[in-house]
């Protein structure tokens, strides 16, 4: 029975799907350590080791993208892109970068059917940053909140419920790192983040709340 299970586990989409979520955040978090190494850290001096990975870090903010323009964007995923329509300082702010991922993932392993999930980034010149996965079910953000550190809180954008922080500084290997405010939600089979080293949860929530499907 425990091989019979094992074996289902691991021809299970979702499996997929959530390990590749699993590996993003780890990768994203490893990459912001480094970004803000220099001046991300205060007090006592902190190591940071780098592994041993061809091209580390990654400029993009997703893994294996490619940057394009917003119009090639559209035309290389298959939903609609959801971009925010209420911005602080609109009339200021544009899009900066915008980048492109697919990854395979196994539907089935025993026929070899994989699927393509894909990602998009989006830049904004005020330093806020959109990130949209595709995934087959959205996640239990109360138990995500539960292991989570910092510390999160529950939100709804737009009806649909969510998770948010305001960026802060948390101690790590004796020194004090800054992380970036953040809210994340789901719709339509997207999971959709925007992050911000400076902006407040109230105003993210704003943000959220104006982005378009």
């Amino acid at each position: 029975m425990t091989n019979y299970r094992l074996r289902w586990l691991f021809k299970s989409p979702g499996f997929w799907v959530a390990s590749l979520l699993v590996l993003v955040v780890a990768v994203a978090g490893a990459r912001y350590l480094l970004q803000q190494a220099p001046h991300g850290f205060i007090g006592e001096e902190a190591q940071v080791h780098v592994p041993d990975i061809p091209n580390w870090p990654w400029e993009a903010p997703i893994l294996a993208a490619d940057k394009v323009t917003l119009s090639e964007a559209r035309t290389r995923v298959p939903f609609t892109i959801p971009l925010p329509t209420s911005l602080p300082d609109a009339a200021s702010v544009e899009i900066q970068e915008v980048w492109v991922s697919a990854v395979q993932a196994p539907v089935d392993l025993d026929e070899e059917i994989y699927t393509e999930l894909y990602s998009v980034a989006v830049v904004f010149s005020d330093g806020c940053q959109m990130i949209i996965h595709q995934m087959d079910s959205p996640p239990d953000w109360d138990a995500i909140i539960a292991q989570q550190t910092p510390v999160f809180s529950k939100v709804t954008i737009n009806g649909h419920p969510g998770m948010g922080t305001s960026p802060g500084v948390q101690e790590i290997m004796g020194g004090q790192h800054r992380y970036p405010g953040s809210v994340s939600w789901c719709v339509d089979g997207l999971d959709i983040a925007i992050y911000s080293e400076t902006l407040p949860l109230e105003e993210l929530l704003e943000i959220a709340n104006s982005v378009r499907y």
